[in-house]
């Protein structure tokens, strides 16, 4: 964490909440539809989050009123040599949007 916003914006999660051979689609729904709580993790300016993603489930929480933004820095890891991200995934990171991120779309064909 870089600069907390000066209210919301705290690091919500549900560790391990799918694996390999189940992803868990009744609670992941639990937690879609509120009636499942994420744990919340708030980092304060200068914190350091180690997180292991690929099976859980994790959000920034909305940020409230504030006049300073919520900024980040953002490492990623992945086994394939040379991957890099999608520009759309890029591009939608770095802008501002009241909308869900749903991931870059893949085109087939």
């Amino acid at each position: 964490m870089i600069q907390n916003a000066d209210t919301g914006g705290a690091f919500e999660y549900v560790p391990l909440i799918r694996d390999e051979d189940d992803e868990n689609y009744d609670t992941v729904s639990d937690v879609f539809d509120g009636s499942h709580e994420p744990r919340r993790q708030i980092a304060s300016a200068g914190t350091l989050l180690l997180f292991l993603g690929r099976r859980s489930i994790h959000r920034v929480a909305p940020v409230g009123a504030t006049k300073r933004s919520r900024l980040s820095l953002l490492y990623s890891y992945d086994r394939a040599p040379e991957m890099v991200f999608p520009i759309e995934s890029c591009q939608r990171i770095t802008s501002s949007s009241n909308q869900p991120y749903l991931g870059a779309q893949t085109k087939l064909g």
